[in-house]
């Protein structure tokens, strides 16, 4: 069966044209007379002989753009010279035997002669400078401080494995945080590290890699250190080497040679911290026995001196009964004595 569906009439009212016609209808305008245009010779052909005379083909390249070039064979640049080619420019549709394109595409060739060479000016490259860095903290200060699971692990799939079973063997069960990461790509691995939060359960960054080639991708590049240290937060290193020293290792706040010997210090800093932790807790316990050692005691000084008080009430009762007693018996003395003289006068 036909379809039957016909397109949309178009508002071109016109014929529409073929490719070849548009072609031939196409004017390209360029520099009148002779021109200079310096640039990097690629793709440099061997020489074509046309009858008493051969001409080189090539490439001259800058930048993102090329133009073809046609010199004599004597002149002829090298591979990869930095070249000024001086000439006219010919312009002549392409086809498909000489440059692989289909007919309608433009071939544009400079032909002249090299007239000198130049000398390419490297463009400065923009030093990304790195921030001040605070106070170096160990790798077991951090551990006493955080715990394991505050530490997130930017790894490599064998930095992980060889680190994990290093923690493991050390008898210890918590694990860090495990963040994978492209260590062949610095954009890639900058997009894990930024995805970290710099607030909540992560205090501090590890850079683990299980060795191969290409260390300084990602250990000697200025962004990455430098997005480390933005972190705000102590990083340590252990790249899978044992003699270079990385731009990132000269920063972090510790290096390990290996995630085997970063994993063992792990488990060994965990282990001290525990051991620190009971001690403190034995201190606590210790401390607690002696306060109330000492309340008991202040309690019974207090009773003692209660009683000392009590003592001292009772004898100045005591004496101030034995001063009454005295006078009383100073007075009945007296008493008596007037009445012994009352009865001698009586019988005189």
């Amino acid at each position: 069966m036909t379809d039957q569906r016909r397109a949309p009439p178009s508002p071109y009212s016109r014929a529409p044209l073929t490719p070849e016609v548009l072609t031939d209808l196409i004017r390209l305008s360029a520099p009148d007379g002779v021109i200079a245009v310096k640039g990097f010779a690629k793709e440099v052909k061997e020489p074509r002989v046309y009858g008493d005379h051969a001409t080189v083909y090539g490439e001259l390249t800058l930048g993102a753009a090329l133009v073809s070039f046609a010199v004599p064979a004597e002149c002829a640049p090298q591979e990869n010279q930095a070249v000024i080619i001086e000439g006219h420019l010919r312009f002549k549709l392409a086809n498909r035997s000489g440059n692989n394109v289909w007919r309608g595409n433009w071939q544009v060739t400079l032909v002249g002669h090299v007239v000198g060479e130049w000398e390419p000016v490297a463009m400065p490259t923009r030093v990304i400078p790195l921030p001040e860095r605070g106070e170096r903290i160990p790798l077991s200060m951090f551990i006493l401080n955080h715990g394991v699971e505050a530490l997130a692990v930017l790894t490599s799939h064998n930095g992980q494995r060889d680190l994990a079973q290093s923690v493991s063997s050390g008898k210890f069960k918590q694990q860090p945080q495990f963040v994978k990461a492209n260590f062949a790509d610095p954009d890639a691995f900058l997009q894990a590290l930024n995805a970290i939060p710099t607030n909540g359960s992560v205090r501090g960054l590890a850079v683990v890699r299980g060795g191969g080639a290409g260390l300084d991708v990602i250990a000697g590049s200025r962004e990455v250190v430098a997005a480390l240290l933005r972190k705000g937060m102590p990083f340590y290193t252990a790249l899978g080497h044992d003699s270079d020293v990385s731009l990132a290792d000269r920063s972090a706040d510790q290096v390990f040679h290996t995630p085997s010997e970063l994993g063992a210090a792990i488990a060994r800093a965990a282990h001290e911290a525990d051991d620190r932790v009971k001690q403190h807790q034995r201190l606590n316990a210790q401390a607690g026995l002696l306060d109330r050692q000492k309340a008991q005691l202040d309690d019974q000084a207090r009773q003692i001196a209660q009683l000392g008080t009590d003592a001292t009430h009772a004898t100045e009762v005591a004496n101030g009964r034995a001063r009454n007693l005295r006078n009383m018996l100073i007075v009945a003395g007296l008493l008596i004595a007037v009445l012994l003289w009352l009865l001698v006068r009586q019988e005189g």
